[in-house]
């Protein structure tokens, strides 16, 4: 499916480049009927007409050739003006002040720490990085 949007997208952005730019088709009719179409390619001067006779008589064959093109370009938006409102100035916030914390003794401290332990060492490479790879 991806592939198909893609060659999709691929044939379209082909066919839009080639009219934007221009292409140059030829006509061929014999005898009032339309006899062969060629793109980028003037059979103008060619004696053998593409039906298969040769162009003996007069009004036998008619060549005309156009060029195939977009006549409008791509066509720019205008500029888009955004008025915003002005907003009035906010006023300048004012500094809380905090009253200063009291520090706790050294009894205070010991008594909390007591309990605790440090730390135990740290765990081997293979747990931090979560690799658990058999290295022998």
């Amino acid at each position: 499916m991806h592939m198909m949007l893609r060659s999709i997208s691929v044939l379209l952005l082909g066919v839009y480049l080639a009219l934007s730019v221009g292409v140059r088709v030829h006509l061929h009719y014999c005898l009032g009927r339309l006899a062969s179409v060629s793109v980028y390619l003037d059979l103008a001067g060619d004696p053998a007409c593409a039906c298969g006779a040769l162009q003996d008589f007069a009004g036998c064959c008619d060549d005309r050739s156009g060029e195939l093109k977009l006549d409008t370009d791509q066509i720019q938006a205008p500029a888009a003006a955004f008025h915003l409102l002005a907003a009035p100035a906010a006023p300048a916030p004012q500094p809380i002040l905090l009253p200063p914390a009291p520090q706790p003794s050294a009894e205070a401290l010991s008594t909390l720490a007591a309990g605790v332990s440090p730390p135990p060492g740290r765990p081997p490479l293979y747990v931090l990085h979560r690799a658990f790879i058999d290295y022998l």
